[in-house]
Order: C-alpha cells, then structure tokens, then sequence
C-alpha cells in the first residue's frame, strides 16, 4: 500500500501538522490565512511531464480495454456497444434459416396450389348457387354440370322436358356469366386447362343422387333427379397440391356448405 502511493501525495501528507493550540486559532484569526495544508489536495495527474507522442498509446490502450469488457449476462456472453457488426457465426445462422424458409415457400407458391384451390371453390359455390337463384327468379331449371375428366364444370339451361336428357357439350345451352367467365364467350363455363387462376386443380369426385355427375335445380330452388322426383343431393371434391376442398349440396333444399380437408394426394 505504501509502495504504490503516489510521492506528491507522500510529500503533501508530511507538511500537514499536529494539533492546533489556541494561539495558532488566533493567529489564523488575525492574518486571515491559514497556513494548514489539507492532506485531501489532488495530486497532479500521472501523465505530467510526457508529451502528446507519449500519451497516444495509454489512451489508445485505454480506449480498447473500455471497448473489449465483456461479462456474463443471461448465460451468454455480452459485448459493449461498441462492437462495429456481426459475427461470421451469426451471418452463417441467419443465412441457413433463410435457406430453410425459402426452401419451403417458393415450391409452395410457384405451384399456386392452395390459392388456387380455394378459388376454384369459391367459383363453384359462387355458380353453384347462381343456378339455384336464377332458377327460382325465372322460374325454369339449371343445371350444374362437371365434366368426366375433372377439368371443371358448366351451367346450363334445362328444359322440364329434357331432364332425362344426357349432356351434350356441343349442344348445351349454357347460362351467361359476365363476371367469373373468362375466354368462355361470357358463358358460365370454368375450364381449368384454359384459366389461369385454377393451376394444378382438378374435380377428384362428383356425386349426385348416386353417381351421377351433375346437380340439378328446380324452380322453387330445390334439387331435383333427371326422373324429376326430389334430389337427395351429393358432394364435389375439389383437389389442389395436397389441400382439397368438399362442396355438399342438402337434399331437397338444396344447402350448400364448404368444408376443407387436408391430406388429400398431391
């Protein structure tokens, strides 16, 4: 302790002197001055006497150690803020969680498999119940149709007459639609092959009244058989990627419902 005291401090320390008497207070009274010399003075700075060329490398190696303390907090080791970036490590992690998520997300969306599922959906309950209102506004028959290798369906006019009546392609009247239609002529036919919007979808299953492929509405807006006798209704299935989508048409009121099922085959 004695060795590292500073000899400026030592030699203030040795002009401090003892105890005062009375005549020393009136003495300091009268001069006005006192002569006692606090042991508590600042002693001048270590670097006194060096020049600026000198200083440069203590303060250099001042400012490192300040820059350089670390210290454990929260079971990891922390740096001051004055760090200038990242870690190779750090860049290294980031890039690989980057990879993963690109990994799996650009296959995804290049596909368009679930947005496009959906939308086919929506279409198909959007015509679905286009047919039961029109049917009921005009009084007349609609029938939806999906085509046998499940490229998409159409909606047409039917005559009370011709219910029994297979579908023909060439012939069939179809019922306009000037907003969900595109390059069909403004007619209410979805054909995934030559729309854009439904890539890799298809018709999996349609089933009506057993297995027939084409659903039916009557007048007052209730499913009705090719004989004419009262639907008992069915289902579509609509496939995208792994996703697929069922459309259930109720019996004799004709409710529709949407209800998605994962897992289906891609």
């Amino acid at each position: 302790m004695a060795e590292a005291m500073r000899p400026c401090c030592i030699s203030r320390m040795a002009d401090v002197p003892g105890p005062r008497t009375n005549g020393d207070a009136r003495q300091e009274r009268g001069s006005g001055f006192s002569g006692r010399k606090t042991p508590h003075s600042p002693c001048p700075p270590t670097g006194l006497g060096r020049s600026p060329r000198e200083m440069r490398p203590v303060a250099a190696e001042t400012k490192m150690k300040y820059a350089t303390i670390t210290s454990k907090r929260a079971g990891r080791l922390w740096t001051s803020p004055h760090r200038l970036g990242w870690s190779l490590v750090e860049l290294m992690v980031v890039l690989a969680m980057l990879v993963v998520v690109a990994a799996i997300t650009i296959p995804h969306a290049a596909s368009g498999a679930g947005p496009s599922g959906q939308a086919a959906a929506r279409t198909l309950v959007s015509d679905l119940l286009s047919a039961q209102m029109d049917a009921v506004a005009l009084q007349e028959y609609r029938r939806v149709h999906f085509f046998d290798d499940g490229r998409g369906w159409c909606v047409v006019v039917v005559e009370s007459d011709a219910l029994n009546d297979s579908f023909d392609e060439a012939t069939a009247v179809y019922m306009t639609d000037e907003v969900e239609s595109q390059g069909q002529g403004q007619f209410a036919i979805i054909d995934f092959q030559q729309d854009g919007r439904f890539r890799n979808v298809s018709i999996a299953t349609a089933a009506f009244d057993g297995d027939n492929r084409e659903v039916t509405f009557d007048p007052g807006g209730g499913v009705v058989a090719n004989n004419g006798s009262p639907g008992l209704g069915g289902m579509v299935q609509i496939d995208s990627g792994q996703t697929s989508w069922q459309i259930q048409v109720a019996p004799l009121t004709g409710h529709i419902t949407v209800s998605e099922v994962a897992g289906a085959n891609p």
